[in-house]
């Protein structure tokens, strides 16, 4: 079923349904690169292990998967993660910039 956490009173996110669902959406309007660099990430802010990254990311996620997701909505996201995580820099870079799933 995925991985839970809380998204407020009484709510509950499944994050691996999001996760999914959002790399479909990236890899068919942005391509598998930047798919591949979403599941990246995933992985890195579940070992984290940061309440405040994985919220950051399911917020990431969902914005992703709109048919035209916010630019501006996307970077405060972004800059959310990387005051969260600061390593996950490194890894949007080596994998050649985030802006692959901001494009």
């Amino acid at each position: 079923m995925g991985d839970r956490i809380s998204a407020g009173p009484g709510a509950i996110v499944v994050t691996g349904v999001i996760l999914n669902s959002a790399l479909n959406a990236v890899e068919r309007d942005r391509g598998k690169a930047a798919a591949e660099l979403l599941k990246r990430l995933s992985e890195v802010v579940e070992e984290s292990g940061s309440e405040e990254a994985k919220e950051l990311f399911v917020s990431l996620s969902q914005e992703l998967q709109k048919p035209k997701p916010g630019k501006s909505v996307l970077h405060s996201l972004w800059d959310g993660l990387e005051k969260a995580l600061p390593g996950v820099v490194k890894i949007a870079e080596a994998a050649g910039g985030i802006a692959k799933l901001f494009g």
